[in-house]
């Protein structure tokens, strides 16, 4: 049996100090310990007493009787080697350690029984003899301390019946010389089992204490490995929340920009508007306000991916069945995506309503599609699922339980690597080459879905294609049908019209649509200054105030107006985020940017029907 201390570290529990109830587990694995060093060392104890039998046979044939002193070398030969074939046993299968202290200890009483009885039976009758065998029997309980020390028992089994028989012998003659060498050999004997006990407490105290070593250097382990944890944990969350404060700061700035690039847009789009209005439907100048107005309305939806990164944009949820919308728009699709893809939709039996706006879902579906388009320049197959699915709090990470609507997106295409998954959802990240788009699609999309309620997954192996699903809040009752008219003007009365905007270009366009449209206007450059007009008196019919600026909200001035001139139409007009998210505004805000058709049915609605 192979015994040793790895092996023991590995079974000991780990105490550092040890409780009560783990002395047991100790006390095993040391007498353990114990019987393994009497039976590695047993093949020299063996050798050491053939020799010890060939020199009694030597020098005790002149002065004993043959016949005791041959049974008794045979005796002692025998013995030996049934104790040779234990120990043959022990190291083949070392299993179960008292079996092995009851054999190492009836051995050693065997054997110091045959040594006693034997030195006893041929005791001669020469003094030289005598001391003889009193050497040898004090040579073998020496080396019995060195070799059995670490199993007291086995000691103390050889030591006792091996030295009072000879003893005795010494005793029994009278004398005073035997009578003092028969009590040097008690007191040999008693010394050797003193020394053997302080050696087997010292065997003991030196396993005890590699054992709590041990068990202090696993519990220290472990505490590293916890600390490990712990750190790794906490890296983990300060990515997060650097993540988190990076996409915060992103979107404070990205709605700021998408606060100034729409008044700057309402400038542009205005004046095109206005300029396309009044010149011929001949004129060569027509294709290239044609063209600006295209690129202004790229600008707009440019504007309108950034508030939806910064989810900031402003929805209209109403409840949608899913596979309604994605066959309404398959056409769109097919469109996008080309005749090398092919598409294929799979839809759940039964309606799947989700409470969304449809036209920002359509959005991301198209960008999702147009994503998966580019990820299979040969073509491919663009898969289209929509089913309803339940989030257990867990899967997805980070969404409520509930009932969801899932929308699927998958692709047969190229594929991701693991860091190109990682950043899938960075601003501005992309993998098309310089100049061929802005980044912004599927962060987009998960600011989308984030504001809706929901999320999206994202999937996706080298070679193996892309799975992308938005998870969307499933919808109560029936789903409306998305019928968005396309806007048209409707006739309006002149009227007067305060415009308050602190943007000049933004007031200035403003302004020219409503006087294109036959109406009056006043112009003012703060919220002081409109208020200054409407105090002196001016008729007015409708104040149009932008939301955002300084000293005095559009929102404050507007309710400061009415209190002023009760009856007084009002109309806000903003591409901040805080107002077009806020509901107590919803329906009082025309976003920004707005064309002059646009300005003109809100104005002749807020005639029609008292604001």
């Amino acid at each position: 049996m192979a015994y040793d201390l790895a092996a023991m570290r590995g079974a000991a529990e780990p105490l550092s100090p040890a409780p009560a109830e783990a002395l047991p587990a100790w006390d095993e694995l040391i007498g353990a310990e114990r019987i393994r060093v009497v039976f590695r060392l047993m093949p020299i104890t063996l050798t050491v007493t053939m020799i010890n039998v060939v020199l009694t046979l030597v020098v005790m044939s002149p002065a004993a009787n043959p016949v005791v002193l041959w049974w008794w070398a045979a005796l002692v030969a025998f013995v030996s080697a049934v104790r040779l074939g234990f120990w043959r046993a022990y190291r083949r299968d070392g299993t179960g350690t008292r079996f092995w202290m009851r054999v190492s200890t009836l051995g050693a009483l065997v054997a110091g029984v045959l040594w006693g009885i034997g030195t006893a039976l041929i005791y001669p009758g020469w003094m030289l003899h005598q001391l003889f065998l009193a050497f040898v029997i004090g040579g073998m309980c020496a080396g019995a301390v060195t070799v059995s020390s670490a199993h007291f028992a086995s000691l103390a089994a050889f030591v006792l019946p091996a030295t009072l028989p000879l003893a005795a012998r010494f005793i029994a003659e009278g004398d005073r010389l035997h009578v003092a060498m028969g009590a040097m050999a008690l007191i040999f004997a008693a010394a050797m089992l003193v020394i053997g006990h302080l050696f087997g407490a010292h065997f003991t105290e030196t396993f005890r204490l590699q054992f709590a070593l041990a068990d202090r250097g696993r519990a220290l382990d472990r505490t590293n490995e916890t600390l490990r944890e712990e750190i790794a944990r906490h890296k983990a969350t300060e990515a997060s929340l650097r993540q988190a404060q990076k996409l915060e700061a992103l979107g404070r700035l990205t709605g700021g920009i998408a606060h100034d690039f729409n008044n700057v847009l309402t400038g542009v789009v205005g004046f095109v508007g206005i300029a396309l209005r009044r010149i011929d439907k001949d004129s060569h100048l027509r294709p290239l306000l044609e063209n600006a107005l295209r690129a202004a309305d790229r600008g707009t939806t440019l504007t309108q991916r950034l508030l939806a990164f910064a989810r900031k944009q402003t929805l209209n949820p109403r409840p949608i069945d899913l596979a309604v919308l994605v066959q309404d728009m398959r056409s769109l699709i097919e469109q996008a995506v080309g005749a090398a893809c092919r598409i294929e939709c799979e839809f759940a039996p039964g309606p799947v309503v989700a409470l969304v706006d449809s036209g920002q879902l359509e959005l991301a579906i198209l960008n999702l599609a147009i994503n998966a388009r580019d990820a299979m320049p040969e073509g491919g197959t663009l898969t289209i699922d929509v089913s309803p699915c339940l989030a257990d709090g867990i899967t997805p990470p980070g969404l409520a339980k509930g009932d969801y609507a899932v929308v699927t997106v998958t692709d047969t295409g190229i594929g991701m690597d693991e860091e190109t998954l990682a950043n899938a959802f960075e601003p501005f990240f992309t993998t098309k080459p310089a100049g061929a788009g802005s980044g912004l699609g599927l962060s987009m999309v998960q600011g989308f879905a984030a504001q809706s309620g929901g999320t999206i997954e994202l999937s996706s192996r080298k070679g193996k294609g892309t799975r992308a699903a938005i998870w969307l809040p499933r919808a109560i009752g029936e789903a409306i049908r998305d019928a968005r008219a396309t806007p048209h003007a409707l006739s309006a009365a002149p009227a007067r019209i305060l415009v308050c905007d602190d943007d000049p270009d933004a007031r200035a366009a403003v302004a020219e649509m409503l006087r294109g449209e036959g109406h009056a206007v006043i112009e003012a450059a703060s919220a002081a200054q409109a208020l200054q007009t409407i105090s002196a008196g001016e008729a007015i019919d409708i104040l149009i105030t932008d939301y955002a600026m300084p000293i005095m909200s559009g929102a404050d001035l507007a309710a400061e107006a009415v209190r002023l001139r009760p009856g007084l139409k009002t109309l806000l007009v903003s591409g901040h985020p805080a107002a077009l998210r806020d509901d107590s505004l919803r329906g009082t805000v025309l976003p920004k940017p707005f064309s002059p058709t646009a300005l003109a049915e809100r104005i002749a609605r807020l005639k029609g029907n008292g604001g």
